[in-house]
Parts: C-alpha cells; structure tokens; sequence
C-alpha cells in the first residue's frame, strides 16, 4: 500500500473542497439565472413590442419597425431569399407599406428562457378594400439586444391554397 505524507493528503483534500466549491458556484449561477428570468415578464415584452411593430406598420415607419429587430436580424418571408439585416427589413417593409397593406396579428403562444424565446401567432393581411389577402402563420425568435427583446428571426407561411396558374 502507498504511504501518503501529510502535505499530500492536504493538497488532495484542498483540491476537492475547491472543485466542489467550484460546481457548487456554477450551480448558484445557473439557478440564480432560471429564479431571475420571469416567462410572464417575457411575454408582456413580447406583446409591446408586437404593439409598437403594429403602431410603426401603421404609421409607415419602415425604419422604426426594422430598429425592433436585432442588428443581425432575418426575415424569412414564402417565396423569397431571407431578408438580412435592419436595412434590407427597412426596404421591405417600405414595399407592404406602399401597398397600403393593413396587418392584423395574434400571439398563440411564447415560450423560452433568458436567452432566446419563441413566438407562435397567425396573421392576416387585407387590401384597402378590406378584402383578407394573407392569411399565416408564423414564427419569430426573440432575442435580448442592449437590454431589450428584439426579432431575431421572422418566418412565416401562408395557409391559402396556392392560385391556379390557368
């Protein structure tokens, strides 16, 4: 058997109080973090920001509604490249708000955790007849940018059936 010397036994010992203070920290944070991140909390962001993009479609505010996206923010729209950036998000929405577009939209659902969170919801477009023209569904990542929940990335899908190419 191996004779341990005292010295040895203390570094052994330190070493091990040390890793187990060490985890015992990491696990603190960690938990510290899920106690401090409140889903409703989340979720009252998420629906004033829905407000406020509503409130700049409205208003014909391009570059208000694409500042609501994170810098590095995407649009992934049917039919199309992804949109890449608040400049390109600008531009495109300058071209919806040309149409003279109205929006309607509802959150079904948002779930997540401090870092990322996720937004279920439908939409509705209609021409200035008042005539439904789009009906979607979509889905967004929010992500904190400087203190805020902003839309990382925005796809969406339409449930009308495809027009007739006749």
């Amino acid at each position: 058997m191996k004779k341990f010397t005292l010295p040895a036994l203390m570094v052994a010992a330190f070493i091990t109080l040390t890793s187990s203070c060490q985890n015992n920290s990491k696990e603190n944070t960690a938990q510290q973090k899920v106690a401090t991140f409140n889903l409703d909390s989340a979720k009252k962001s998420i629906d004033d920001q829905n407000v406020a993009f509503q409130k700049a479609f409205e208003n014909s505010d391009s570059v208000g509604l694409a500042n609501l996206f994170t810098s590095d923010g995407k649009m992934f729209m049917p039919g199309a490249p992804s949109i890449v950036g608040r400049s390109a998000i600008a531009s495109i929405a300058a071209v919806f708000i040309k149409m003279n577009i109205k929006r309607q939209a509802k959150t079904i659902d948002v779930w997540g955790n401090e870092d990322l969170l996720a937004e279920e919801g439908t939409f509705s477009l209609f021409d200035q007849k008042g005539t439904e023209i789009e009906h979607a569904k979509y889905l967004v990542l929010w992500k904190k940018e400087d203190g805020q929940w902003k839309l990382f990335r925005d796809m969406w899908n339409t449930d009308l059936a495809p027009k007739s190419s006749k």
